[in-house]
């Protein structure tokens, strides 16, 4: 007996319709990636890599400084002139007012002998005022000392016709005329002494104000002098003439820089520093330079704040002994410490850091190494700090992606 076969039942459509979209959806995830990633192959022993660390961070910077005097004397020519004679040579060392050269100025000479005349004429006119007064005060003296005599004389012809009126032994007109004389001479007497008090005092005082003139006429002729010196330039301090050049004939315009002398006191670094750590360089920031095998510390001592050509000048002293047979212009390199050292997370310094700004990586796991974004903080010429992105332990490549920096993931081979 023949069975009737039962009709089978098919999904209904809408559960073929997520059964695709679910297979879809899956290979989308995982198969499809493999297919579109961007590779680039490498050979690992070519590659820089390292591990990311957690470690001490000293943030500095690199130097690269000049050897220059710890203090240096500039020598000025303090008058112009032409270049009549040159005594001593660039490199020389001298002793504080040494001749360095003589310059010629036919008109600066002829203004001063000029204004040295006129002075030595108001000085001798002073003299003269001065020794006018003196005469003047002795003749008024010697009047008095005369007036004074007749006085005596006088009173002593009053008193005796008074004795002899008295005894009737002369006429009352002598006696009148007597008496007159003597008044007359008392009064020319009281006068005269008013009168040489008077003068007395005034003398004084302008003796005083004499002195005062001469004394300010010889201060100015000794700087007329000092002037006159100035075309003859002198070391104003112990030590190295350098930048020492001039030549005879050469004109020299007034306040011109001729040379500079280095004083014996040592030396100290002077570098040039990138505008960007203008405001973390200060003063008392430490540093380190290394000088034939040996390690030297220095400390900034000043900070110049203009920038020129995108930098800015420093100056630091060494505070120990000072390395041996340093030379002015000598080039040293080292390093200056920005912050005290503090625990970070930190990577290596590589050419990546060129290539990708310090935004990305690649990270190296099974084989392989995927860029990732990172966040980085900060940095000196062999390290930077990691903020975000990396993690303890993880390893990177650190050296220049040049060659595959367009990929997505590179197969180490």
């Amino acid at each position: 007996m023949d069975k009737a076969i039962k009709k089978k039942r098919r999904p209904p459509t809408w559960a073929l319709a997520a059964a695709g979209a679910a297979a879809l959806l899956l290979l989308t995830v995982c198969v499809w990636p493999a297919f579109t990633l961007k590779k680039a192959h490498a050979e690992r022993s070519k590659l820089r890599i390292d591990t990311v660390k957690r470690k001490a961070f000293r943030e500095f910077i690199t130097l690269e400084g000049t050897v220059v005097p710890r203090r240096t004397v500039t020598v000025t020519a303090l008058q112009g002139g032409v270049v009549e004679e040159i005594f001593v040579e660039d490199g020389a060392i001298v002793k504080k007012g040494d001749a360095l050269l003589r310059l010629s100025n036919p008109d600066f000479e002829l203004d001063l002998m000029n204004r040295e005349a006129q002075l030595l004429d108001q000085l001798n006119n002073l003299r003269n005022t001065e020794m006018n007064l003196e005469n003047n005060f002795y003749r008024k003296k010697q009047e008095w000392l005369t007036a004074e005599n007749q006085y005596k004389n006088q009173k002593r012809a009053f008193e005796t016709n008074d004795r002899l009126l008295k005894k009737e032994a002369i006429p009352l007109n002598e006696f009148r005329r007597s008496q007159d004389d003597y008044d007359l001479s008392q009064a020319h007497r009281s006068l005269l002494r008013e009168s040489l008090e008077n003068d007395s005092l005034f003398r004084r005082g302008q003796a005083s104000k004499l002195r005062e003139s001469a004394e300010l006429i010889r201060r100015n002729l000794a700087k007329l002098e000092k002037t006159a010196d100035g075309l003859l330039l002198r070391a104003p301090a112990d030590g190295k003439l350098t930048g020492f050049t001039s030549e005879v004939g050469q004109n020299i315009p007034k306040g011109t820089p001729l040379a500079g002398i280095d004083l014996p006191l040592g030396f100290k670094l002077r570098a040039d520093i990138d505008e960007h750590y203008l405001s973390r360089v200060s003063e008392g920031l430490t540093a380190t330079c290394t000088v034939d095998g040996r390690s030297h510390a220095l400390t900034v001592k000043k900070v110049y704040p203009n920038v020129t050509r995108g930098e800015f000048r420093a100056d630091l002293a060494f505070t120990g002994p000072e390395p041996a047979h340093l030379r002015n212009g000598q080039t040293l390199y080292g390093q200056l410490t920005l912050a005290a050292p503090s625990p970070a997370l930190v990577l290596a310094k590589g050419g990546f850091f060129f290539d990708t700004g310090g935004n990305w990586v690649f990270v190296v796991q099974n084989g392989r190494a995927g860029k990732r974004k990172i966040t980085a903080g900060r940095q000196n010429p062999d390290e930077i700090e990691i903020l975000d992105g990396l993690s303890d332990g993880e390893a990177v490549i650190v050296s220049g992606y040049a060659g595959f920096a367009g990929a997505d993931v590179v197969v180490l081979d």
